[in-house]
């Protein structure tokens, strides 16, 4: 938001995050980024500043996801090799995903030889300053990495499994199911995307009884984590309208 020049106290900032985010779970993630422009509005603040910081936010998340992602899977060569052998039909299921980036892609490269699209771009080049872009990639880093931690600790703590995937493993799955789970259109929350993808992975390792367990309990952790963030998003709002000006 500071590369539209607009301040947001942090608060605010959470109190609008928190409230919006519970759109995801409505058919499609789309619904999340209404509910952010709606309540930016709300608040004051312009509905394009809402919509750029929005559009460098989403670009910056999913290319860190889709990075830490593609290089864990071309590292990890037995889950590779394993997934080339036995799941033919991913081919299929990955034509969404492609399809989505393919046009953003060409969209993005129009934009760019359109002189007016280029000049407009060019204006707004400071949503993606190099400094607050390197900071936002290291926090979602760091995220997708306590995902790898906690999953771990899951594995040991629920089911005893002492051994086998390491947190890092952990840390690139989750980050590329949650990145298909994100662009494919119509999965509420990325629900059942996600965990197909997470089966997919590590189901011939752990096991598909204990692949899906894990799954599901994520998936549960996340929605009460999301339902929580609600809740106090929804205090801080209130309280702030209390507030004397």
């Amino acid at each position: 938001m500071r590369g539209g020049n607009v301040g947001l106290a942090w608060r605010s900032a959470f109190v609008i995050i928190g409230k919006a985010q519970i759109g995801k779970y409505l058919p499609g993630n789309v619904f999340q980024y209404v509910g952010r422009v709606a309540l930016g509005r709300k608040s004051g603040i312009p509905a394009e500043p809402v919509l750029l910081s929005i559009g460098a936010e989403t670009l910056l998340v999913a290319s860190t996801g889709a990075v830490i992602g593609a290089i864990g899977l071309s590292f990890d060569r037995t889950t590779l090799a394993w997934l080339s052998a036995s799941v033919m039909g991913l081919s299929e299921r990955a034509v969404v995903p492609l399809a989505v980036g393919l046009i953003c892609l060409v969209l993005v490269s129009a934009a760019f030889l359109h002189p007016a699209a280029r000049s407009w771009i060019l204006q707004r080049l400071g949503y993606m300053r190099p400094d607050r872009a390197g900071i936002s990639v290291l926090l979602y880093m760091f995220e997708f990495v306590m995902f790898g931690f906690l999953i771990t600790l899951l594995v040991k703590t629920l089911w005893g499994v002492n051994g086998g995937l390491e947190w890092y493993r952990f840390t690139w799955g989750f980050a590329l199911a949650w990145v298909l789970g994100f662009i494919v259109p119509g999965a509420p929350g990325g629900i059942g995307i996600r965990e197909a993808v997470f089966v997919v992975l590590y189901g011939h390792e752990l096991g598909q009884g204990l692949a899906v367990g894990l799954a599901a309990v994520i998936r549960v952790m996340t929605s009460v984590g999301d339902l929580v963030t609600f809740g106090v998003a929804y205090w801080l709002g209130r309280k702030e309208r209390c507030e004397p000006s």
